[in-house]
Formats: structure tokens, sequence, C-alpha cells
């Protein structure tokens, strides 16, 4: 038995509706009979079976004891029609793949199995296996299975918002086939997610997200695993080296990640968004005639650095919002206002800037600039520009996200180059989980870094 949403059963429901006011009169008859069908109801004779051959008279019952109107079986209806087109769209793409997918892993494992038994039994008596099989036949078939294969290794798309509806069963199913098309990769990651206290769906669910990232990053990442290990911990645990968070450490080249959900599945950031910032920070980091360098600190794109370019960013984003909001301004009063958000090169990079020197209305300006950006670098999907813009102004400027050390960000007037490592982390670890929201955020706060750490991938990927 199913409900029944069609057209046609709401104009059936909306006419029992009217046969039932019809039938009431002024209200006094309508409540004797709502009465009578309460007490039916408690005493379990308004259930449904003992109407089953006279199911519209159920409906009247039901319909007049709850005082039904067309208004609210339209509201119904409407909110299921509602709910049906959204799941639609939403699951689509999705849950028809998934049903494609798995036909196509079932045609591909009986194929394999059509040949063994074709095989086995022709050997076993006395056939060989060319005179079973010609090879033009064998080649056309074999070519039919891995068109199979390679529809099933072709991941669906999703985003940070939908990993969590997809089933377990694809994503074992995918990961299994990709390792079997890659043992090379299955071996490292085998060895990258080693660590005990990793469970099995959080073993497979990385692997999932390794396996199926966009390039170049799945590249990027599964060429570089053997930079590092990974280390599950809790405090006072033996092996987490006295570390206090979730950080990379290029002094054991661990990865030290905090024992608990948040760390994985249920960040609120998306899921295991700390995991993946980490290996970001990892691979930012490499070796080279016994030194450590930084990919970020020496990339140049169109002739600037990377710490260049995003303050490049930050600064044009905050100016152009003082000329949108305070027109009137000098020149000389801008200047003054960017300077006491450390965004000027006159700046002193003090702790959360400095408005000693400004006017009282000045001063009024800024901390509506402050409020302002605030609100604009709020929430978790603006992270990595609530975390960086603090980075550039030495947090005078900041959201919900950050490194509130006073030393984290400058050493003097100077950067610590801590803002581009941490803006890749953030920008890695939002590709290789899909975050649309997380991505649009990045681009629109440092388009000019946006665009270099997308070229920066593609030459770590292929070095």
């Amino acid at each position: 038995m199913k409900r029944d949403f069609t057209d046609e059963n709401y104009q059936h429901f909306c006419s029992l509706i009217e046969q039932v006011n019809k039938d009431s009169w002024f209200g006094i008859s309508d409540w004797f009979g709502d009465r009578y069908l309460d007490i039916k109801h408690w005493l379990g004779d308004l259930g449904l079976y003992d109407y089953t051959r006279n199911i519209e008279e159920y409906h009247r019952e039901v319909l007049d004891r709850k005082n039904t109107s067309v208004s609210v079986i339209t509201n119904v209806f409407d909110k299921v029609s509602e709910i049906d087109t959204r799941y639609a769209s939403e699951t689509e793409g999705h849950f028809g793949y998934y049903k494609n997918s798995f036909a196509e892993y079932q045609k591909f494992t009986q194929g394999l199995l059509w040949v063994a038994d074709e095989c086995i039994s022709g050997i076993s008596g006395g056939k060989s296996i060319g005179s079973l099989i010609s090879s033009e036949k064998m080649n056309g078939f074999l070519k039919e299975i891995a068109g199979a294969f390679n529809k099933i290794v072709n991941p669906v798309h999703y985003t940070a918002d939908t990993f969590y509806g997809i089933s377990d069963e694809y994503k074992d199913a995918f990961v299994r086939m990709f390792e079997m098309k890659n043992p090379e990769h299955a071996k490292e990651m085998q060895r990258v997610l080693s660590d005990p206290d990793l469970t099995d769906s959080e073993r497979r669910d990385i692997k999932f997200m390794v396996y199926s990232a966009p390039e170049p990053y799945r590249t990027l990442y599964l060429e570089h695993a053997d930079r590092y290990n990974i280390v599950v911990y809790d405090y006072g645990d033996s092996d987490s080296d006295n570390v206090g968070t979730s950080c990379y450490w290029s002094y054991t080249d661990k990865i030290y990640l905090e024992d608990y959900d948040e760390t994985f599945l249920d960040n609120p950031r998306g899921p295991y968004n700390t995991f993946f910032h980490e290996c970001g920070h990892a691979f930012d980091e490499y070796e080279q005639s016994g030194y450590y360098n930084v990919y970020t600190e020496n990339y140049t794109y169109n002739g600037k650095s990377m710490n260049e370019l995003i303050t490049e960013d930050v600064r044009e984003y905050v100016d152009n919002y003082i000329d949108n909001e305070y027109p009137h301004l000098s020149e000389s009063q801008k200047e003054q206002l960017m300077e006491s958000l450390n965004l000027s090169d006159s700046s002193d990079f003090d702790y959360g800037g400095d408005a000693s020197e400004l006017s009282r209305s000045l001063r009024s300006y800024r901390n509506d600039i402050i409020d302002h950006m605030s609100d604009d670098l709020g929430g978790d999907v603006n992270e990595a520009a609530s975390d960086v813009y603090g980075g550039v102004t030495n947090n005078a400027l900041i959201g919900k996200w950050g490194h509130r050390d006073d030393s984290y960000w400058y050493n003097g007037s100077s950067p610590t180059g801590a803002q581009e490592s941490e803006l890749w982390a953030e920008f890695f670890a939002a590709k290789m989980t899909n975050d649309e929201e997380a991505l649009a955020s990045i681009k629109s706060h440092f388009p000019r870094a946006y665009d270099a750490m997308e070229a920066m991938a593609n030459d770590m990927a292929n070095n």
C-alpha cells in the first residue's frame, strides 16, 4: 500500500470534505459526530484494516474527525509536490547513477564469470581455449567489459553537502574497482591509512574522496602521498609527540589528527576538511638537497609571489568597499583607514591594527568596516577568507575562523609565510572534498591567488 498524492486523489479528497461539510448542521451535529468518531478511535475501531472494503468511508470519517478543510488538504498536497520535485532534482543524478553503476558492475563481473565458466568447462572436456572462443569474439567481449569497467570508475558528482547521501555500497564498489585498476596506488593508500585508530568507514571514505577527486588534485595526492605518515591520537598518547591540535609537522613528516568525530566525517566545515587541510600542508613542503622548501613561499605567478597576490586581493576588496560606502572620503583619509587596518605598506602591522592616530569620525568608519567584514567573513563556508584576511591584516579584519596567536602571521612587520600556506591548505581541502561553496568564497575574496593556486597545483602534480 502507498500514499497517493496525484491530482485525481486531491480532487477526490476535496469532494469528500464538501460532502462532510454539507452533512453538518450549524456545527452541532458535526460536534456530536466528531465525539462519536473520537470514541471509536480510542476504542481502536477506526483502523484502516476495518475499512479496506470501503476506503472512501474511512477517508470521510478521518476528514470529519479532524475537521480538515480544503485549504489544509491543498497545503499538504503542495508540500508533498514541493518535496517530491526537490528530491527528484537532487537525487536524479546520484541515485540514478548508483543504479546504472551497479548494473555496469554486474555486467562486468558476469562477463568475467562467463569467460571463466566457458574456459573451465571446455578445458575439462579436453578442448583448447582457442577452439572455445575465437580471438575476434574475445576482443569484442573484452572491449565491452572494459567499457563497463570505465563507467564504474567514473564517479558520480557530489559536493561537500551531498557526500552524506552517497551509499556505502557505492563507495565500496568504486574503491574496489579503482584499486583493481591501480594496485600501486592501493598499496600506498593502505600504508598512508594504516593507523589502527582510523575506522574502516573512515578509510573507505578517504579513499573514495581521493580516488574521485578532480584532476590535477587526485594525481597530486596519489603521487606524493609517500611524503608523510598519519597519526590519529588522543591527548596523552605516546605517539602524539606532544602536539596540541591537528597539524602537519615537517620535523617528523607526520600528520597528527585528533581522534574525534569533527576531525573526520562530522566536520562542521565539511566532511574530512581537517584531514585534507593538513594533507595540503604536507604537500606544500618538499625536501630538496637535504633542505625543506615550501611551494607557496617560492611559487610565482605572472611575476608575483603568492603573498603579493593574496595581499593585493585583500587590499582591493576592502578598498572597493570603502569607495562604495564612503565616497566622500579624500585619498588621504582612505589611506589612513587602510593603514590602521594593516592594509598599507606603511602600516605598523601591530596585532589588530592601530587606530590611535585616527580622528573620531575615521575611527567610527573603521569600526563600521570591521563590523561589516566580520559579517562578510562569517560562517563556516568563509573559513579560508576569514583566516587569511586575518593573516594579511594581523587580525584587524577577521570572521569566525582564524589563527589568533599574536605571532602567527607576522614577525615584526614581516609576514611569516603562513598567509599563503593556510590559503593553499584551505583551497586544497575544498578541492578534494568538492566544497563548491567554499571554493566560490575563496575565488570571490582572492581572485588572483585562486588562479595562481590552480596553476601551482598543476606544477605540483607533475613534479
